[in-house]
C-alpha cells in the first residue's frame, strides 16, 4: 500500500477485515494492532460491526498489521504508506481462525513439517500476467520460498503438486502456486521467493511481523517475469 502526495506528519490507514479469505463480509470486534518498520508497538483499534477501522500513522513508513479476536489465530500483513491518506484494498486484510489452520495442516500433511507449532506463512505465489479468459492471474511453478528470521536462521516450504495434492520431496510451488510454511518463530521474518529457471536465478522478497503462533497470509505473493 503505497500513496505519494505533499509531505504530512500523519496519514489516516482505513480498511475493512473480513471473515476469510473467499469472505465478502466484515469481521467485528477484532483487535487491529500496528507495530512500526523496527517492530516497536505503534497503537490499536477495534473494527466496527462492518469491519471496519481507521488509526492515525506516521506518513512515509512501513508497518505491520497483526489481526485478533476470538476463535482467530492471530493473522498478520504488512504494507507502506506514503504522505497521503491510504485505504487498504477490499479484500486485502481477512483473519484465520483455528479452524482455517487445522485444515491447512491437513491440505499439507504429507510434509513432515505441517504439525510444527509456531508461525506460518502461507500463500499463492503468482505473476501479474493475467489470463485473458478470466482476468486470473497465473502461477509460478518454478517457484521456491525460504522464510529467514532476524539471526538468519532457515525455515523451508511445504508444497502441493500439481493436482493439488500434498506432496514430501516437492521443491517448488508447482502449477497450483501455493506454498506454506510452519513453525516460524514470532517477530520479524524475510520470505524469499526464488525462481530458478534454467539456471537463472530470480529472486524476490516479502517481509512480515509475526504474531506469536500467528499465520502470515501472502494471496498472492506476485514475483517477477524473467526478463523484467
Amino acid at each position: 500500500w503505497m500513496a505519494c502526495a505533499l509531505p504530512a506528519s500523519d496519514v489516516v490507514l482505513s480498511g475493512q477485515v473480513l471473515t476469510g479469505l473467499d469472505s465478502d463480509v466484515g469481521a467485528s470486534d477484532v483487535l487491529v494492532s500496528l507495530r512500526k518498520a523496527n517492530t516497536k508497538p505503534h497503537g490499536e483499534v477495534t473494527t466496527d460491526e462492518n469491519g471496519r477501522f481507521q488509526i492515525t500513522i506516521p506518513s512515509s513508513n512501513v508497518y505491520h498489521i497483526a489481526l485478533s479476536g476470538t476463535d482467530i489465530v492471530p493473522t498478520a500483513f504488512s504494507g507502506v504508506v506514503g504522505q497521503s491518506d491510504v485505504a487498504i484494498p477490499e479484500s486485502d486484510l481477512f483473519v484465520r481462525s483455528t479452524r482455517d489452520v487445522e485444515a491447512l495442516r491437513d491440505e499439507f500433511s504429507e510434509c513432515e513439517y505441517a504439525e510444527e507449532g509456531g508461525g506460518i506463512v502461507e500463500g499463492i505465489v503468482q505473476f501479474t500476467l493475467q489470463n485473458t479468459e478470466d482476468d486470473s492471474f497465473l502461477a509460478a511453478p518454478l517457484t521456491s520460498i525460504t522464510v529467514f528470521n532476524d539471526q538468519g536462521d532457515e525455515f523451508n516450504a511445504c508444497y502441493l503438486d500439481n493436482d493439488g495434492v500434498s506432496v514430501e520431496d516437492a521443491d517448488n510451488v508447482g502449477n497450483t502456486g501455493r506454498f506454506a510454511v510452519f513453525g516460524t518463530p514470532d517477530g520479524p521474518l524475510e520470505i524469499r521467493f526464488r525462481q530458478d529457471i534454467g539456471g537463472l536465478i530470480i529472486d524476490n522478497y516479502g517481509f512480515v511481523y509475526m504474531p506469536e503462533n500467528g499465520v502470515a497470509p501472502f494471496y498472492p505473493a506476485f514475483v517477477d517475469l524473467a526478463g523484467q
